[in-house]
């Protein structure tokens, strides 16, 4: 992209701004996209119940390691 000098500043900061928010748009799609064709697979291959128990793991383990942090005095 090509920026003249003598452009006034107004113009330049609204091309950044729409070059901003179309690079977010993007992005968000993309990651969607990604996410949506992750769990399509993970669910043929049924790999979803792996990762929800693993979730469930880890909830676990950090509520005990609360528990335990309080049972300390101060």
């Amino acid at each position: 992209m090509r920026v003249d000098i003598k452009q006034k500043n107004r113009i330049i900061f609204l091309k950044n701004f729409i070059g901003g928010l179309s690079w977010m748009t993007g992005a968000t799609i993309g990651f969607a996209l990604f996410i949506a064709f992750l769990s399509l697979i993970l669910k043929w291959l049924g790999g979803l119940p792996i990762i929800g128990d693993f979730a469930a793991n880890l909830i676990e383990v950090t509520s005990k390691a609360l528990e335990a942090k309080r049972t300390f005095p101060r």
